[in-house]
């Protein structure tokens, strides 16, 4: 794999986690309705960073779903 997919991959997967993980990172497990808490922007989210490193990166798919997600 090239440096500039390395680098794409852990800046999607950095925008992942602060668009999706963050927001829950502090509630309680007794708060969430998993997996539709996850619906909606979140998952918007992920298959943009997805799509983007895809096309910005030259990133394969599988492995873009893979580490993103």
């Amino acid at each position: 794999m090239k440096q500039r997919s390395r680098v794409v991959l852990a800046l999607a997967f950095a925008g992942a986690f602060f668009a999706v993980g963050l927001p829950y990172w502090r509630l309680p497990y007794k708060e969430l309705s998993l997996p539709s808490d996850l619906l909606g922007y979140g998952l918007v989210a992920v298959a943009a960073l997805a799509f983007t490193a895809c096309i910005a990166g030259g990133v394969r798919l599988l492995p873009a779903v893979v580490v993103i997600g």
